[in-house]
C-alpha cells in the first residue's frame, strides 16, 4: 500500500467485511467510496485454496455478489502491483486518471 500513499491516497482499510450474512472480506478497501481491492496471491500453487474448483467458484460468487451491491472491485497479482498496473487501476477508480 506504499504506492497509494506515494500518490496521495488515503490509506485503505484491510479485511473489510462488505456482506451483511457471509462473512466475505476485501484484503483492502475504501467502504466510503466503495472501492475494493483483492490480492490473488499463490494462484499457480497446485495447493492454494484459490486455485482450486472450489475456491474458484467461490470467489466467483463473492466478486459477484460484490459487483451487485454496487463495489468497484480491483483484483491485483504481484505482477500487476510490480508493474504499477494495480496502481494505475486504483487511480482509475477513485477518478484520478
Amino acid at each position: 500500500m506504499q504506492q497509494v500513499h506515494l500518490v496521495g491516497l488515503p490509506a485503505p482499510d484491510r479485511e473489510v467485511k462488505f456482506h451483511p450474512t457471509r462473512g466475505w472480506r476485501f484484503d483492502a478497501a475504501w467502504p466510503e467510496q466503495q472501492i475494493a481491492i483483492e490480492y490473488q496471491g499463490g494462484v499457480f500453487y497446485r495447493q492454494a485454496s484459490h486455485s482450486s474448483i472450489a475456491g474458484i467458484l467461490r470467489d466467483y460468487e463473492k466478486f459477484t455478489e460484490a459487483s451487485i451491491a454496487g463495489w468497484k472491485l480491483i483484483i491485483v497479482t504481484a505482477n500487476t502491483v510490480n508493474s504499477g498496473e494495480a496502481l494505475q487501476w486504483v487511480m482509475r477508480a477513485w477518478g484520478r486518471e
